[in-house]
């Protein structure tokens, strides 16, 4: 039989977590994690014993999926940026190893 008690504590802090990534607080969800972490294992074990129950384990797998959703997206900017800075980081040591335009018998008029 499920603790109903854990299965909400469980559910409160899946809702936290995926309220901390929709503001953005990524400190937050990280700070938050073992939480749900230990949260979550307590409920392996445990079997759902009524529909009431049923519900509110739906409710935490998709606050739990949601979250997920958001990771996702956040991930997938973060590439993004991180492949944007690649590019800048190229393209400024090109920049640093050319010589210098005076080298190259350039003026400026």
């Amino acid at each position: 039989m499920m603790e109903r008690a854990v299965l909400l504590q469980a559910l409160d802090v899946a809702c936290a977590q995926r309220a901390a990534l929709a503001r953005g607080d990524v400190e937050a969800f990280i700070e938050g994690m073992e939480q749900q972490q230990q949260t979550c294992a307590a409920l392996v074990e445990a079997g759902i014993s009524d529909a009431e129950e049923a519900m509110l384990f739906d409710d935490l797998v998709g606050a739990i999926r949601e979250s997920q959703a958001m990771l996702d997206s956040l991930m997938g900017e973060v590439t993004q940026r991180l492949g944007h800075l690649r590019v800048a980081k190229t393209a400024v040591g090109a920049y640093l190893s050319s010589p210098p335009r005076s080298a190259l018998g350039t003026h400026d008029a």
